[in-house]
């Protein structure tokens, strides 16, 4: 079955590099479906990160909640930056299928819709 599976992705692979072969409908929901998958992993990642800086903030020894809440946010804000933004880029490295279904626009724009609604506590 995992065999199956790796040729499945290696035939999408050589479809989508051939830019005159159009790819079937159930390919192009099979594209859509694994981006789908991993921005929903970059969304449950972003979730525990947030507890994760929290607990990694709370065993420094801060004056004050201001600065502890500055340094928690500023953690947040450079793992968040890694996982959703350079992570994006990094598995669609090709800027030719960027605009393509399946490609950064539409992997982008999923992970914007499911984080729209995570909950900012």
């Amino acid at each position: 079955m995992q065999r199956a599976e790796q040729a499945r992705i290696k035939d999408l692979n050589d479809d989508i590099t051939n830019p005159d072969k159009k790819l079937s409908f159930a390919d192009n929901g099979y594209l859509k479906a694994i981006s789908g998958i991993s921005a929903g992993a970059v969304f449950v990642i972003n979730f525990l990160l947030k507890f994760c800086m929290r607990g990694l903030s709370n065993k420094e020894f801060h004056e004050t909640q201001t600065k502890m809440n500055i340094s928690v946010a500023l953690k947040l804000t450079i793992a968040r930056f890694v996982n959703s933004s350079l992570l994006l880029v990094i598995v669609n490295t090709d800027p030719g299928k960027w605009f393509q279904g399946g490609g950064l626009v539409y992997d982008a724009n999923i992970l914007l819709f499911m984080l729209a609604f995570q909950f900012p506590f």
